[in-house]
């Protein structure tokens, strides 16, 4: 049986939920589309393009998702969310090199002073033991 993910949108095209929908064939050779665990309510439809998650309330324009929540309903969303940022893009595999690389350069410099400490300490104790 094939199947595909839409989008339910009420009468003012704002985003409601995300759905399974089965593609069965129909006795005139058409495909049925039968909504998995979900029931359309008046003036609700189905959409075939996701809204991007950076949209607190997203509203489908007919062309393109875009914003419908307020600021007042952004700024109650980030106060309810504060480990998410809104609309901060993700790091570029560079990027993320770049960091891993500093990471990787200071433990390599801490190792190696910890090297130097314990050849000191190593020489002081040979010291010490020999002069006794």
């Amino acid at each position: 049986m094939d199947y595909k993910y839409s989008c339910v949108v009420d009468a003012d095209n704002l985003y409601k939920t995300f759905v399974l929908v089965y593609l069965e064939p129909g006795e005139g050779g058409e495909i049925r589309e039968t909504i998995s665990g979900y029931e359309l309510a008046e003036g609700e439809h189905l959409l075939e393009v996701s809204p991007p998650s950076n949209l607190v309330k997203p509203r489908w324009d007919g062309e393109a998702w875009e914003e419908a929540a307020t600021a007042e309903e952004i700024e109650a969303w980030k106060q309810e969310n504060p480990t998410e940022e809104m609309g901060s893009p993700s790091p570029s595999p560079l990027e993320v090199l770049q960091a891993e690389n500093s990471l990787l350069r200071a433990q390599i410099t801490a190792a190696s002073s910890r090297q130097d400490f314990l050849e000191d300490c190593i020489a002081e104790m040979a010291v010490q033991v020999y002069n006794a």
